[in-house]
């Protein structure tokens, strides 16, 4: 019976310490410690009955244990083969890393959250959303504070961001865009008629519509930029397929400062 006690308590510590690491193997050892017990508990029970004349509680103990035995293979075994075939993680684990996600800064929403376990370990891959219209950079800079954060957790392995400017799969882009090689060109052609050329191009590939920004130079003179007409770009919006082209002008340069005016209006009129 003190050994009984004290195989349980053995099995309770060595639980709690496995769950603190979340190692399977701890897990299945800690469970071995108590079906031990168990099965020492069953079969004193069947010794003690059989000497006493009832011969009929040795072959029910062994059935018993093997029954034990049995089942405790088959839960851990299944459970090992689970996290060998990419099981993901349980809804509970992945609610965590999807508010972990949500509350970085500059994240809007978390578009696709999937998790892959690998032994105790587990990988993430997330999409998330962020402003359409900021910069490569900035976007960067966001999924990978997104990223530090998933990986405090320390049975994250790695993670995976992916950044989305809107839901694709809520809001689809409208058909095929044109390439930034053609846009570029196609701006070229029509500034070069007038001897102008741009000094930035951006471009927003967005559900509502395709958008240009292009920025002149600042050397450019009110009379240069008299030169532009509203027609020169109603085809070429027609031909790129785009909502708006709009235009800036730069204003001064300064280190790591650049100040830019906005000329639309100039160059182009409601439609």
């Amino acid at each position: 019976m003190i050994v009984l006690i004290f195989k349980e308590l053995l099995f309770r510590y060595m639980l709690r310490a496995a769950e603190r690491v979340r190692s399977a193997l701890l897990i299945a050892n800690a469970w071995h410690v108590r079906s031990d017990a168990a099965s020492s508990l069953v079969v004193a029970i069947g010794i003690i009955g059989s000497m006493a004349g009832w011969r009929l509680l040795d072959p029910i103990a062994a059935a018993i244990v093997g029954f034990m035995v049995a089942r405790m293979g088959w839960t851990f075994g299944w459970d090992a083969l689970q996290d060998l075939s990419d099981r993901a993680l349980d809804h509970g684990e992945t609610e965590k890393l999807r508010m972990l996600l949500s509350s970085t800064p500059g994240v809007r929403d978390v578009d696709e959250l999937r998790t892959r376990k690998m032994g105790d370990l587990a990988i993430v891959d997330a999409h998330i959303l962020v402003d359409p219209l900021i910069s490569v950079l900035e976007g960067h800079t966001i999924a990978e504070l997104a990223r530090s954060r998933l990986l405090t957790n320390t049975h994250i392995l790695d993670a995976l961001i992916h950044v989305d400017p809107e839901n694709d799969e809520v809001n689809p882009l409208p058909g095929r865009m044109p390439t930034r090689s053609a846009v570029s060109n196609s701006i070229s052609a029509v500034l070069g008629a007038h001897s102008l050329t741009d000094s930035a191009l951006n471009l927003h590939y967005l559900s509502s519509g395709f958008d240009i920004n292009v920025t002149l130079p600042a050397d450019l003179t009110d009379d240069q930029l008299a030169r532009l007409e509203p027609g020169d770009f109603d085809a070429l919006k027609r031909t790129l397929g785009a909502r708006e082209i709009r235009f800036a002008r730069t204003v001064r340069n300064m280190p790591h400062v650049v100040l830019t005016e906005s000329i639309s209006n100039a160059v182009s009129r409601p439609e």
